[in-house]
């Protein structure tokens, strides 16, 4: 189970979006900025978002995972993973803990035989583990992912045209991720120049949206709860 949870944390960085050929004059104007430029703004524009939903597919160790979370700056979340043949789970992040609840699917496929007493035991509570009590902190900090931004791609970043994606013209920046695989990212082509999203071949598509949506995570009660590191 703790393998299936690493996974999931292992989605931060691995992003995309998108959507049919087109693009507008003023995309195709933005297009003639630089790519660093592109990219400078795309950050000022994300540096400004309290929160923002990633939602699509990654793939981490050869295994898919259904991404749909809303993260913030403050570093709460809400959503859900869903883990190629394993099942999926739905998370919160607050006040620095992770809680979760997982499906039975979930449960199978991590705890084998152990999983009706696990399932019995956790009952419809949120899981958390003291031991390990930051769990999905790190997926769930939207200025992580701005730090990220900021390293820079591993290899050259060029413009490479516009694009519609869900509705928003976008200029398309190229880039070569860490693994050595081609990416795009898609940033829209109005200010704020936001990141819609990135498409990186082999390792995923997930999708920037509902930009500084309210997010109000309250930490579950007590007795609302179940603490893995009770199992020893």
């Amino acid at each position: 189970m703790r393998a299936a949870l690493a996974l999931a944390l292992s989605a931060t960085l691995l992003l995309a979006a998108c959507g049919d050929d087109s693009g507008s004059s003023d995309a195709e104007e933005y297009a003639e900025t630089p790519a660093k430029d592109i990219l400078e703004d795309a950050i000022d524009a994300m540096e400004e978002l309290e929160s923002v939903r990633m939602s699509g597919s990654v793939v981490e160790d050869g295994e898919e995972l259904d991404l749909d979370v809303l993260v913030s700056t403050g570093g709460a979340c809400e959503g859900s993973i869903g883990i190629e043949d394993q099942g999926s789970i739905e998370l919160i992040h607050v006040d620095g803990v992770s809680y979760f609840k997982a499906d039975e699917e979930f449960w199978r496929s991590q705890a084998g035989g152990a999983a009706d007493q696990l399932m019995s035991m956790a009952g419809d509570r949120w899981l958390t583990d003291s031991s390990d009590p930051d769990g999905f902190g790190e997926l769930c900090d939207l200025d992580n992912f701005i730090d990220a931004l900021e390293e820079g791609p591993e290899g050259d970043l060029e413009v490479d045209g516009t694009e519609e994606v869900d509705g928003t013209d976008a200029v398309k920046l190229s880039f070569t991720s860490d693994d050595g695989n081609d990416g795009v990212a898609f940033i829209a082509a109005s200010d704020p120049h936001r990141i819609l999203g990135f498409d990186v071949e082999d390792e995923g598509d997930v999708e920037f949206t509902d930009f500084d949506d309210d997010l109000d995570v309250e930490k579950p009660a007590a007795d609302d709860t179940f603490d893995l590191a009770s199992l020893g």
